[in-house]
């Protein structure tokens, strides 16, 4: 079975294994590696561990409070939140929903898959 590795990570591993000298020769080989081809499994990030680059989209995984088992799915954006057309310095979850009157917490999101690539406008 094959692995996605990630070049970054291995980077970082090796630099931090004393029993490795990690040479340029060896990073270039490592960069110049072809990329695998398969997706990286993606995983849902808990909001309490990380919030996403701000005004990015992605996908995010939210519940009614008062039912912590009915998980909704959404594209949304963390960003700052504007009164009056003016930066409040809080930050808060672009809506799917009306967030201001509704009963949600957002508990998790993953980064957008990439969009499919088009051939001329056809599949």
């Amino acid at each position: 079975m094959r692995k996605y590795i990630d070049a970054d990570v291995l980077m970082d591993k090796l630099r931090g294994n004393v029993l490795v000298d990690v040479t340029p020769a060896l990073e270039d080989a490592i960069a110049e590696m072809p990329a695998a081809d398969v997706e990286p499994v993606r995983k849902w990030i808990p909001c309490s561990e990380r919030l996403p680059k701000d005004n990015s989209p992605v996908l995010i995984a939210y519940c009614d409070k008062d039912d912590r088992s009915d998980i909704d799915i959404a594209i949304s954006q963390w960003s700052e939140l504007y009164f009056g057309g003016n930066p409040t310095g809080r930050m808060w979850w672009l809506p799917p929903f009306d967030y201001f009157t509704s009963n949600y917490d957002v508990i998790a999101w993953q980064p957008l898959p990439e969009p499919p690539k088009m051939d001329g406008g056809s599949e």
